[in-house]
């Protein structure tokens, strides 16, 4: 069989699910033309798809040492990397390229940096390219974090206008009604989410007011005893989401809480401090209310920490050293 018709079959495989065939003609073809780019690179795909990302990276740079032009090998790279949280290395591997599928991960890899001013020129640049529906999901995400929620709505819809199978659309159009106060077209939202994809997202446990306060009360009763008596100056105030504002300062939409004020080592601290908890972004995270419980404890946690003068390194060094 011709190298593009074996190409072509495993591509078949691999989008029918069926990754054991796929799986067994990739090596067949990799042993009967070891150099052979483009076999190691349908190897590499199918690693990475059933999860063994290491070994996909091996098939994968094995594919670039024989074939560093081979467009396929090096974005199938950037998404083991991209899935991996090596967001770093996805931008490195991708720089110069200017294809849609490229800009669209270096794109996503720089919104998960923080860079999202830059990731929204990148987002632009790709959709006067071609309208994905991947595209808009990202452009939702931007929007969100811009405090522009309507926009995000729009976004969020357009992208699931492209593809309705696509499950992060449906879960950004949650977090988009979520952040205008339209919980139950949320909760919808992210039920389909669920629906499509079980493995990335879930069903958020929700509360009322009165019964959010008291699993707030209930968590902090179980914080350390030597956190305790530094909460004894600090109110602790629920909100649903973060204020527009907040975010126009730089923090994050979907950001669980935020300890506001001095701390304890500061000169003069010894005025009432807050810490925000966000109730929809934690129950947003939270598929039970015993995770809730433990989310809200965490995020007590991490910003008492704060408070007592921790910085980031330090408070996720302490939050290691408890699990």
């Amino acid at each position: 069989m011709p190298r593009e018709s074996v190409w072509e079959r495993i591509h078949e495989l691999l989008e029918e699910g069926k990754l054991d065939e796929a799986f067994e003609a990739a090596e067949r073809f990799v042993a009967e033309i070891p150099d052979s780019a483009e076999a190691h690179c349908l190897l590499g795909m199918a690693r990475a798809q059933g999860g063994e990302a290491e070994a996909a990276l091996f098939s994968l740079d094995r594919a670039l040492s024989l074939d560093p032009g081979l467009t396929a090998a090096k974005l199938e790279k950037a998404r083991v990397l991209y899935d991996e949280a090596r967001f770093e290395d996805v931008l490195e591997l991708l720089e110069g390229e200017e294809s849609v599928e490229a800009l669209y991960l270096f794109g996503s890899a720089l919104y998960e940096l923080g860079e999202h001013e830059e990731a929204e020129v990148v987002c632009r640049k790709a959709l006067a390219l071609e309208e994905l529906p991947e595209l808009r999901h990202l452009e939702a995400l931007l929007f969100l974090q811009r405090a522009e929620p309507e926009a995000a709505l729009i976004a969020a819809r357009r992208s699931i206008e492209l593809d309705p199978e696509l499950a992060d659309g449906h879960h950004a159009l949650g977090l988009a009604s979520t952040q205008l106060g339209r919980i139950e077209e949320a909760d919808v939202a992210f039920a389909r989410a669920f629906d499509l994809d079980p493995d990335s997202y879930l069903l958020p446990f929700r509360l009322s007011s009165a019964d959010f306060d008291e699993a707030v009360d209930e968590a902090l009763a179980e914080l350390p005893e030597e956190f305790e008596r530094h909460l004894e100056n600090v109110e602790i105030a629920i909100e649903e989401v973060p204020d527009p504002a907040l975010l126009k300062e730089g923090l994050e939409f979907d950001l669980l809480g935020l300890y506001q004020g001095a701390t304890i080592q500061s000169e003069g601290w010894g005025l009432p401090d807050r810490i925000l908890l966000f109730q929809r972004n934690l129950e947003n995270v939270s598929p039970s209310r015993e995770i809730l419980l433990e989310e809200i404890r965490d995020t007590v946690y991490h910003e008492v920490a704060h408070h007592m003068g921790m910085d980031e390194d330090a408070v996720q060094l302490a939050e290691d050293e408890r699990e």
